[in-house]
């Protein structure tokens, strides 16, 4: 009788702890009430946990989680149904989710935030939220906001926001952006307020950023280089009207740089949306040539490149293209003295090489062509004679175009 009672009791006092710990472990709820100014909760090495943050009787209260190291999947809720604001602060290591809901307003504060996931939705009214220095793979931003402001954060692969309604000002400022950025469904309820996406100059690192039913005319970006991007079933139509608004919001912003490159992009969809060989190949030479006509520059290396081309093609054409293609005597004359002198074929064409430059850039520099000089007879010779002089004539036009407009 007796082992059977202490079987019992220790059976008992067994099952109450597995329950204590198991609800402990899955689901700790936290009473906040005014008299708790400055409350601190500290919980260390936690798995799985779901923590409960009910703001009772807020007027001015604070509370934080600090150097919290919990494993697993970890949310956080916060409850505020008063209105007076209610100051939040968090910072821990491994938080998947967190939420925040009512009707009060809270002013939530996450420092050097660990995650690989995080969530942080709002079911609220009026809620400002502060990221400072947080180290996150993947941020997803859902809800209503007052102000959010993200300073000094890293984030790996993705900064999704998405859903979002702003009464005020959305501000990305000194951040390490993520390979993209997804303005998903971005609205805002006060025509004043902006979404600011500001980064260092001296960042190289390419960002993309998805557009999706976003507001673009409240948008300032300046990240030195982005790539825009696109969900795949948006239109063409849809694409091509993101595209204008943007470019029409960075003229109105005076912001030069960022007009610049979504304007090389823009011109890149247009010759290339169709997908035909013709539109990348005209893309090609557009971007190539003088960069879209951002750098006008480049058209004098490429002139001299072109010059340079045809005349290392005419080394071993000379002699045809001087006696049957088009036919300056001068030159006639030297080709055939140097044949003549020379009868090793390196010499030789070490001894030309200067002419056929001369002879090449009369041709590529030369205001017109003496018809008489031209021969239709080898018309494979007549059409290349004729492209060098065409495209001379083209760069011609380019650069008399760089000296009147620079």
């Amino acid at each position: 009788m007796i082992a059977r009672l202490l079987t019992f009791i220790l059976l008992f006092f067994f099952i109450n702890q597995n329950a204590a710990a198991q609800e402990f472990k899955y689901y700790d709820r936290i009473k906040v009430y005014s008299h708790q100014d400055s409350s601190t909760f500290l919980r260390e090495n936690y798995k799985d946990l779901k923590w409960v943050l009910d703001v009772f009787d807020s007027s001015g209260g604070y509370a934080k989680f600090a150097e919290n190291r919990f494993n697993g999947n970890n949310k956080i809720q916060l409850n505020n149904t008063f209105e007076e604001q209610f100051y939040f602060s968090l910072r821990t290591n491994h938080i998947d989710t967190l939420e925040v809901s009512g009707t009060g307003n809270i002013f939530l504060k996450s420092e050097s935030i660990v995650a690989n996931d995080l969530k942080i939705n709002l079911a609220g009214e009026a809620t400002s939220l502060l990221m400072v220095e947080d180290n996150v793979n993947r941020l997803q931003i859902n809800g209503g906001y007052k102000t959010i402001d993200i300073i000094k954060g890293k984030y790996k692969t993705v900064l999704a926001i998405q859903n979002c309604f702003l009464d005020g000002d959305f501000n990305i400022s000194a951040s390490i952006l993520p390979d993209t950025l997804e303005i998903d469904y971005v609205r805002f309820t006060n025509p004043n307020s902006i979404l600011n996406i500001s980064l260092d100059s001296v960042t190289t690192k390419l960002c993309n950023i998805l557009f999706v039913n976003a507001e673009i005319s409240n948008m300032e970006i300046h990240i030195p280089y982005f790539n825009i991007c696109f969900a795949p079933n948006t239109s063409d139509e849809e694409k091509h009207y993101i595209y204008l608004k943007l470019l029409e919001n960075f003229t109105t912003r005076k912001q030069n740089q960022s007009y610049e490159s979504a304007d090389k992009q823009f011109r890149k969809f247009k010759y290339t949306h169709s997908g035909s060989w013709l539109g990348f190949l005209v893309n090609w030479i557009d971007k190539h040539w003088w960069d879209y006509g951002y750098n006008k520059y480049l058209v004098i290396r490429n002139a001299v490149l072109l010059n340079f081309f045809f005349f290392f093609i005419n080394l071993f054409l000379f002699r045809k293209l001087v006696n049957v293609g088009y036919k300056i005597l001068k030159f006639s004359r030297i080709n055939a003295a140097i044949d003549k002198k020379y009868k090793n074929r390196f010499k030789n064409l070490l001894v030309k090489s200067p002419y056929i430059f001369l002879y090449t850039s009369y041709i590529f520099w030369g205001l017109k062509l003496d018809i008489n000089n031209l021969s239709i007879h080898k018309l494979s010779l007549f059409s290349y004679v004729f492209l060098q002089y065409i495209v001379g004539l083209v760069c011609l036009a380019y650069l008399t175009n760089l000296i009147i407009t620079v």
